[in-house]
C-alpha cells in the first residue's frame, strides 16, 4: 500500500521502479484511499482487507498476475452472520449484527482468511472467511458470552495459524487453528 494525493492510501504494486508503480485498485475514489492493511499472500493471491465509502470491513483477493482486486465480502452494520445456518450472511439474524471493527488484524490460510472479528453477543473473538464461498463465520468463541477472547498477532506457519488470546481458565497463552472447527 501507499499513498498519493489523488487517490489516498490505497494498494499499489512496483517492480521497484517509478516507471514500473501503479496503482492496483482506487477502492475508495478520492483522496480518502480505502487504507488497506493486513495484507498476505497465499499461493498466487493477495489477500487484504480494506475501509469502504460507509467505514465498512472489505476482504479482497488479488491474483499477483492480475489486474484487477476481486471483492471476497464486506461486514458492515448491514451485514448479519446466522451461527444457526453455519455463519451464511443473512438479514434475518439482528441479535447476531457483526461489527465491522477490526481489532487484532488477519492472516491468510489456504483458501480462508482468518481474524478478530466483532459481535455484541460474543464480543471480539475468532472468525473465518471462506474466500471460495464469500461467507464469514465465527470460527470460536474462545471467551464464552459477550467477554472478548481478544485474538491477536497472528503467525501463519505452514498450514496453522498461531495467534495471542485468553480465557477464563489460562489468561492470555499462545492458541493455534487449521481453520476448522475442530482444529
Amino acid at each position: 500500500a501507499a499513498t498519493d494525493e489523488e487517490h489516498g492510501r490505497e494498494l499499489f504494486r512496483s517492480d521497484g521502479t517509478s516507471g514500473g508503480t501503479e496503482l492496483v485498485a482506487d477502492i475508495v475514489a478520492g483522496p480518502r484511499g480505502s487504507n488497506p492493511s493486513d495484507l498476505g499472500v497465499v499461493d498466487e493471491f493477495l489477500y487484504f482487507r480494506t475501509r469502504s465509502e460507509n467505514d465498512e470491513e472489505v476482504f479482497w483477493k488479488f491474483g499477483l498476475h492480475a489486474r484487477e482486486a476481486e471483492k471476497l465480502t464486506q461486514i458492515g452494520p448491514d451485514e448479519f452472520v446466522n451461527p444457526a445456518a453455519d455463519g451464511v450472511p443473512s438479514d434475518t439474524a439482528p441479535e447476531t449484527e457483526l461489527s465491522s471493527q477490526a481489532y487484532g488484524g488477519s492472516i491468510a490460510l489456504n483458501s480462508f482468511i482468518v481474524y478478530a472479528g466483532h459481535a455484541p453477543n460474543e464480543g471480539t473473538e475468532l472468525w473465518i472467511i471462506d474466500t471460495d464461498a464469500g461467507s464469514a463465520r465465527m470460527l470460536a468463541d474462545i471467551l464464552p458470552g459477550p467477554a472478548s477472547s481478544s485474538p491477536r498477532g497472528f503467525v501463519r506457519i505452514g498450514d496453522r495459524v498461531y495467534f495471542r488470546a485468553q480465557d477464563a481458565n489460562h489468561g492470555t497463552e499462545l492458541w493455534e487453528t487449521d481453520g476448522t472447527r475442530g482444529g
